[in-house]
Order: C-alpha cells, then sequence, then structure tokens
C-alpha cells in the first residue's frame, strides 16, 4: 500500500514472545475505513494457538471478530484485505491452545476516507 497523507500505519503486536493468552490494548484507529491486516508468525516452539483481531463496539463496550487463523502451528504470513472497517477501536488477541512459544507481529496499514 502506498504511503500517502491518507495512509496510516498501526502497528497491533510488535515482534515479541508470547507463551500464554493474551491480548493488546484497545488501539484507536480512528477515520481508518479500509486497508490490510497482516500476522506475521515467525517462531512456533510447540503446541498450536489461535490469532484474532477484533473490533469495539462503542456503545456497548463489546468487542467482535474482524480476522481469526485458528490453530496455527508452524510459521506463517497471513492477512485479510478490509474492504469496509466500521471500528474506530480495534484490539488483537491470542489463545495459546498447547504448550509452545509464539513470535509473531499484527499489523494494519490502513487508509482514511
Amino acid at each position: 500500500m502506498s504511503m500517502d497523507n491518507n495512509s496510516k500505519t498501526v502497528p497491533i503486536h510488535l515482534s515479541g514472545l508470547e507463551n500464554a493468552n493474551g491480548q493488546t490494548a484497545d488501539i484507536f484507529v480512528g477515520n481508518i475505513v479500509r486497508g490490510e491486516f497482516t500476522l506475521d508468525v515467525t517462531i512456533v516452539t510447540a503446541g498450536n494457538a489461535d490469532f484474532i483481531l477484533e473490533g469495539k463496539d462503542t456503545l456497548s463496550g463489546k468487542y467482535r471478530t474482524i480476522y481469526s487463523r485458528l490453530a496455527v502451528a508452524a510459521a506463517v504470513t497471513d492477512g485479510i484485505a478490509i474492504t469496509s472497517l466500521g471500528y474506530k477501536i480495534v484490539r488483537g488477541r491470542w489463545i495459546i491452545n498447547a504448550a509452545g512459544n509464539f513470535t509473531f507481529t499484527m499489523g494494519l496499514e490502513g487508509k482514511s476516507a
């Protein structure tokens, strides 16, 4: 995605090791309406994990799944093109289903209206 005045890079989870379930803090994405979400898992020592990108409904405070990649047991790069993002707040979440260490990055290259 070319970088111009309407582009915004949003790091959701910087490359780092995780070995327990977790989630990021809420991340304000402002007026991003579309973009590319990328999950890059670089190291898996054992087990498998689920990786989820969620959007937060600001009225109810509840989260809805935008993207999920389940039972990841090996290094992988994956993602989706988001053609319509209706949330102002997102977060990343991961569930370690079997003991192991996972090093990964989650990010969003977004475009505003």
